[in-house]
This record gives C-alpha cells, structure tokens and sequence, in this order.
C-alpha cells in the first residue's frame, strides 16, 4: 500500500493543479487563458481522481503515468479541465524508477498530453487564447516536461551509481575478511608447527635425563603437556577458519609469524619505527602483564601495527598519536587515537573501501575480541578488546 507520504504528495499535486486551473479558467482576461464556465465541483472532482493513481506511482512509476496522461486528455477533449503538477509527478517518478526506454515513452505520452491541452486552448473563442499566451505556455509545458524528466534520470543515475558503490564496498570487504582469515591460518599454522617442534625437542630432552634428573624431566613433561594444550587450541582455532572460509586448502608458505614478538616489546619497537617517521607516539600501559597465547599476541602486534600506520598514513603531520594498553587477568584491550584534520569530503567517504579496518575487525573477532573504530570529534580512535588466551575464548564462544 503507498505510504502516507504517497498519498501527501498526491494530494498537494491534485490541489495544486485545481487552484491553478479554477484561476485561469475564472479570470481569463488576466492571464490570457480561455474560460471555459466550468463549474468548481466539476473542477474538483476531476482533479481528485488522479490522487488515488498518482499515490500508486511507486508501485508502477510506467503505468501510472502512461494512465494520467490519457487521463489529462480525456478531461481536456470531454470536460476542459487541463491538469499539469500530476503529470509532472508522475513523470519524475517514472523517469527515475524505469528504464530509459520506458522512461522516454513516458516523456512521450506527457508531451502528447500537453500538446493536447495547448491545441484545445487554441481553438477555443471568446476573450482568449491570446496568440502569445498559447505559444508561451506551449514552450513552458515543453521546458517543464523534458527538465522533469531530465531531473529523474539523474535521481536514477545516481541511485544506480549509490547502489553499484554499496555492491562494491561489500564485495571488497567479503574479500578483505577472507584474505585476512587466509592470513591468519597461515600464521596459525606456523604456530602450530612451532609447537609440535618444541614438543619433540622438550620429549627428547626428556628421554635423554630421565634417569639421572628425574626433576628436569618432570620439568620437561609440564613443558610438554602445556604446549600440547596450547596446540590443540590453536589447531581448534585454525579448523574454524578453515570451515568458515571455506575456500580449500590453505597455502602453507610461511608468514613470517614463527617468532612472535612479546607485545610490549614488539609494540615498543613499533613506537620506535614511527617515531622515526616524525610522529612523537605516547604509550601508557595499565595493569599488570600477563602472558598471551601466540594467536592472541599476534593478533594485539597486528591490530597496533596496522592502527599506528594509519594513523601516520591520515593523521595530521607530526601529530601526537596515543597508544594505551590495558591489562586485566583475562582480557587484553587497545586504544590507538590521533588528530585528524576534519570530516573527509562524502565522495571520498563512498570511495573508501575500510579494507585494513574490516581486516582488523576480522582479525580481533577470529580470536574471541573486538575492534571498533570511528571519529570523536577531532580523533580517530580505534578501541579492541581481546581476551588473554585462546582458551578463554572457545569458553566464551
């Protein structure tokens, strides 16, 4: 059913072409239009027929101004009446939810509607039609129907264009999503194989000092049982990227991800690397540190990394970019804000593509966290939370 908004705009065009045709009609003189006698209610009545019609224009934007332009004759040849904001609305709205074909045969139809009611005015008697009035509202009908109709096409260019650019951005962040879950199974990967390899080198160990250290080897099995725990999690979290990619077997070259910095440390060394930049970079850390599973450490390394690039990259130059780093017993959060100069113009905002934000945002979700990030007034800030193992997270999974 139309909305009432539909209907709003049905009528104010139906009232708007009755006051308009009971002026012209009623003081010819004036304007040089011919009277016709016409009575008020026929006038009125005419008009309302098209606000029913004119309210359905969105269901079937062809249909219903192909009916109001054989409408607008027929009230012309049989009653005289010659309606005009009706058929522009139904016209727009044709123009801008059709093809161009159909759109023009509405173009078409209106102008024949028009051209209609400027010959019936011509050939009437009496005090008008002025020679000049006809041809003036003759040019005017014409200038109104192909600007009307120039003005919804553009609507629907730019529909179309809004509608393309949507389709884009989510194809490219599906895209961004998986290419960042193939990453980090790749990394998951290496973590696995680097603790299978620690495993068998903890077993050997063990084997060879069993009978005279007996406390080193018991030492050595702990080390054992807590890195197959620790594997079995992250053989866990790889399976589910796997099923949830789904997009076959995972290449295995390395991702340079075997050694995984401490966080604190690697994050220093990040600070440091900006700093060279000419960005001063103010790192507070809160809580006490608590040792990160791998996936977890590499995700946190990541997530600062890819925010403190962006942050050079958009920020404003030289700006202070503030890192915050905080730590509870079970949970790990991120707090990377710098000055940004303004708001970036709206064609630049559709152009965007967020890749490296979907890949964050991908990337602290795989591991049982979450990222958001967006502008406070003057800063761009980008917040994450992350839980301290990955076992903490199946739990909460």
């Amino acid at each position: 059913m139309p909305s009432a908004r539909d209907w709003l705009v049905a009528v104010v065009a139906a009232g708007v072409d009755i006051a308009l045709f009971s002026q012209l009609s009623d003081d010819p003189d004036r304007y040089g239009w011919a009277g016709t006698g016409i009575p008020a209610a026929v006038i009125i009545e005419a008009g309302a027929v098209a606000v029913p019609l004119l309210a359905f224009r969105r269901r079937a934007p062809v249909a219903v101004s192909l009916i109001l332009s054989g409408y607008s004759i027929l009230c012309t040849v049989v009653i005289g009446t010659r309606p005009l904001l009706t058929l522009l609305v139904a016209l727009y709205t044709a123009a801008a939810w059709s093809s161009r074909r159909r759109a023009l045969q509405c173009l078409a139809a209106t102008l024949a509607a028009n051209a209609v009611s400027t010959a019936y005015e011509a050939t009437l008697s009496g005090p008008g039609p002025r020679p000049f009035a006809v041809v003036a509202v003759a040019t005017v009908f014409v200038l109104l129907d192909l600007a009307t109709w120039a003005a919804g096409r553009r609507s629907s260019a730019a529909r179309q264009r809004a509608e393309y650019l949507e389709a884009s951005r989510a194809a490219l962040a599906a895209e961004a999503v998986k290419a960042e879950r193939q990453r980090i199974a790749r990394e998951l990967h290496d973590i696995v194989a680097h603790s299978i390899s620690l495993i068998a080198i903890q077993a050997a160990g063990a084997a060879r000092v069993m009978d005279r250290d007996p406390a080193r080897a018991t030492q050595s099995m702990d080390s054992i049982g807590r890195l197959s725990q620790q594997a079995i999690n992250e053989l866990r979290r790889m399976l589910t990227l796997i099923e949830e990619t789904g997009s076959g077997p995972l290449e295995t070259e390395s991702a340079g991800s075997g050694e995984i910095p401490d966080l604190l440390p690697g994050v220093r060394q990040l600070i440091a690397q900006v700093g060279d930049s000419g960005h001063e970079v103010a790192l507070v850390v809160t809580g006490t540190p608590t040792e990160l599973d791998p996936s977890i450490r590499l995700a946190a390394h990541r997530i600062a990394q890819e925010s403190l690039t962006n942050a050079v990259k958009h920020g404003e130059p030289a700006a202070r970019i503030e890192l915050a780093v905080g730590w509870t017993p079970n949970q790990l959060s991120l707090r990377i804000s710098n000055h940004v100069t303004g708001a970036r113009p709206s064609e630049t905002r559709q152009l965007s593509t967020g890749r490296g934000l979907y890949g964050l945002q991908e990337r602290a979700r795989l591991v049982g966290g979450h990222l958001d990030a967006g502008s406070d007034q003057d800063r761009f800030i980008v917040a994450a939370t992350l839980p301290t193992s990955v076992s903490e997270a199946l739990e909460v999974s």
